[in-house]
């Protein structure tokens, strides 16, 4: 990178602002990452037969475990190069980084889909031809990001715009993005409308005999309603931003998008806290047991210092 392409504020360029923002805010982010998302991950699978009772607790499950893999290659990956010579192609890093954005999405859309399909009560033969569909639907995707991937394997790349999350050229990342956001977010509205037309018609029946029924059916789509909103609510505030600075970039190739992009990046980074949290708020069996197996920790270390 040339001297005249750096950009100076207070003394710091653009590429020191990124390797603090990368090392000092980002790795701290996926290490508690890893811890988390490794604790119900953990907790989920020692105990999947109680816990895992039905295919939405599945789904949640598998997102903590894909981001729980996210997490582990985004922190071993800076301690290598903190601690050694070796770096990692950047090629490489855009490939995987762009793999787990498309999983972690893709994971999503099916939690969508079976949270529409709970409340419209649909079919389980209609259920897995969407599911296929939705799985095709990826797979096509994924083989965009491939594409792409082998199209600029031999580029080079701005070194500015170098971040963990450097993901595939601006085009494809943003139509990839744009797509299955505006599908999940789709889906949840969808959901909310269905699940509108529903509490109405309950609390329409409020003389007859089923009244008892609905108000129970009535508050677990309550639950499903405020569940949809939390989790597209997440994912829009999540990658919306990075989604927003990668289309300004395309229009403005050689616009500084030094605090943009840490903005996005950072709020990518916080969605692997926050996933694993909104799985633990809409599993609460698989939340007691992790709080439960906590405090049991806790009071045997205490007691053990008491001893001593």
């Amino acid at each position: 990178m040339t001297t005249s392409n750096i950009t100076t504020f207070a003394g710091t360029t653009n590429a020191e602002v990124l390797k603090i923002f990368n090392y000092d805010v980002c790795l701290p982010i996926f290490a508690l990452g890893v811890l988390l998302n490794g604790a119900v991950t953990l907790t989920a699978a020692v105990a999947r037969k109680r816990l895992i009772t039905n295919r939405l607790d599945g789904f949640l499950v598998l997102l903590t475990f894909v981001v729980l893999l996210w997490c582990l290659l985004s922190t071993i990956r800076p301690l290598v190069e903190l601690t050694s010579t070796a770096t990692f192609p950047t090629n490489v890093i855009k490939l995987y980084t762009s793999f787990f954005l498309l999983l972690i999405f893709g994971i999503n859309t099916l939690i969508a889909m079976e949270r529409y399909f709970t409340i419209v009560q649909q079919k389980e033969e209609e259920c897995q031809k969407n599911y296929w569909a939705a799985i095709f639907t990826w797979c096509l995707l994924a083989s965009t990001v491939v594409f792409d991937y082998m199209l600029g394997a031999n580029q080079k790349h701005d070194e500015m715009l170098y971040t963990w999350f450097e993901t595939i050229s601006p085009p494809a990342m943003v139509a990839i993005l744009f797509t299955m956001t505006f599908i999940t977010g789709g889906i949840y509205v969808g959901t909310y409308l269905v699940s509108k037309r529903k509490i109405r018609a309950s609390l329409a029946n409020k003389r007859s005999s089923k009244f008892d029924v609905d108000v129970i059916r009535v508050k677990l789509e309550r639950k499903i309603l405020f569940s949809c909103i939390a989790m597209g609510g997440s994912i829009f505030v999540c990658y919306m931003p990075i989604s927003i600075v990668m289309l300004g970039a395309l229009y403005e190739p050689a616009g500084d998008f030094t605090a943009a992009l840490v903005f996005g990046n950072l709020m990518v980074a916080l969605d692997v806290l926050i996933s694993p949290a909104l799985v633990l708020v809409f599993m609460p069996a698989l939340r007691k047991t992790l709080f439960g197996v906590f405090k049991r920790q806790t009071a045997a270390s205490q007691e053990g210092d008491g001893r001593v």
